[in-house]
């Protein structure tokens, strides 16, 4: 599932991690929350750390090390805990990250896929990167994200069009919207985006609450979330189970 915005600051990161995480306390399984995109994100700040800060580009770069077996991907991925997922990182700024491109993208997904059950792609801003351009191809469902403010009304449109531009219009279907809500709350917004999400022919429109715990890039701590937001992330993983 690769989860999409164009807005940097969209809400991707926070909902790639908690979707995997609902499906990690629930079903448990092999489950990966991963950073694929042209830009240093803040999934590796936001989680749990490990014993050793490899990342994305360190498993691209030893591909061919990494057989059919979860026990060789311990040297790359973060577990999280009671969340019951493993993390994986971008490279941080200063980094050549010439090799993490669509190319290797689709290779390392092509790994990964024999060792999860359920991956979620954390993609970045730009529908003209190869890497942002790969998780739309290799996902089997798309999860579109936005914060209830009307910038990121805009900017869901344009990567809506952005991913048909791609060919990849038939997704949408089995695809849902996970809006974030914020302290202001303007219903007519949240109205217009549920709206927006059935015309597109989306399988569905999860509004998540507001919650202080997932404000101000703090860490994140899935038992510190309001059971109302609990149960919100529940939703958006039914129903985009419901599409695979």
């Amino acid at each position: 599932m690769a989860v999409l915005q164009l807005k940097g600051g969209g809400g991707k990161t926070t909902t790639a991690y908690h979707l995997a995480a609902t499906y990690g306390r629930v079903r448990g399984g092999n489950i990966l929350a991963g950073e694929f995109n042209e830009n240093q994100g803040t999934l590796a700040e936001r989680s749990l750390t490990a014993g050793h800060d490899r990342t994305t580009l360190d498993l691209i770069r030893n591909l061919e090390t990494v057989t059919r077996r979860t026990a060789d991907l311990v040297r790359y991925v973060r577990p999280q805990g009671d969340d019951r997922i493993h993390v994986l990182a971008s490279p941080p700024e200063g980094t050549d990250r010439s090799r993490v491109d669509g190319r290797s993208v689709r290779t390392a997904h092509e790994t990964l896929r024999s060792l999860y059950s359920l991956i979620l792609l954390d993609t970045g801003n730009s529908a003209q990167s190869s890497t942002w351009r790969a998780a739309v191809d290799v996902a089997d469902s798309l999860v579109l994200v936005a914060h209830n403010r009307e910038d990121d009304a805009r900017l869901l449109e344009a990567t809506v069009e952005a991913v048909r531009a791609e060919g990849h219009g038939d997704k949408l279907a089995r695809s849902v919207l996970v809006v974030s809500n914020t302290a202001t709350n303007n219903t007519e917004r949240i109205s217009r985006l549920r709206d927006y999400a059935e015309a597109i022919g989306l399988a569905g429109c999860v509004v998540i609450p507001f919650d202080k715990s997932l404000q101000e890039g703090r860490a994140f701590h899935y038992d510190a979330l309001h059971p109302a937001t609990v149960r919100a992330y529940e939703e958006a993983t039914a129903t985009l189970t419901d599409q695979l």
